[in-house]
């Protein structure tokens, strides 16, 4: 908020700017999340492992992932939950392809 006495503080947002701002954030995440949904990640695990699979989704919370054909160093899974607290990292191989097809 702007105070008289302090010019160098930000500004207050109204209402609208920021339910503006919101839906413009919510629309990009959720571009993203479809542009990788069905594409093969590499997760790096809190425990140093690293496992693959094909990206599925995640629920609104970003709190789970949805990872199909997950092989693990010892078992490969058809589906799988996998908690973000038990991931370090996940990456997608292809990713400058998935964003541009141009390439």
């Amino acid at each position: 908020m702007q105070t008289k006495d302090n010019e160098d503080s930000p500004k207050e947002f109204s209402l609208e700017e920021n339910q503006e701002a919101r839906a413009f954030l919510r629309e990009r995440f959720l571009r993203v999340i479809s542009s990788v949904t069905g594409k093969p990640c590499q997760l790096y695990t809190a425990d140093d492992s690293i496992v693959s699979g094909e990206f599925q989704g995640c629920d609104k919370e970003v709190e789970n992932y949805l990872i199909k054909n997950l092989k693990t160093p010892v078992f490969e899974y058809s589906s799988v939950l996998v908690r973000a607290n038990d991931i370090k990292t996940i990456t997608f191989p292809n990713a400058l392809k998935i964003s541009n097809p141009e390439y």
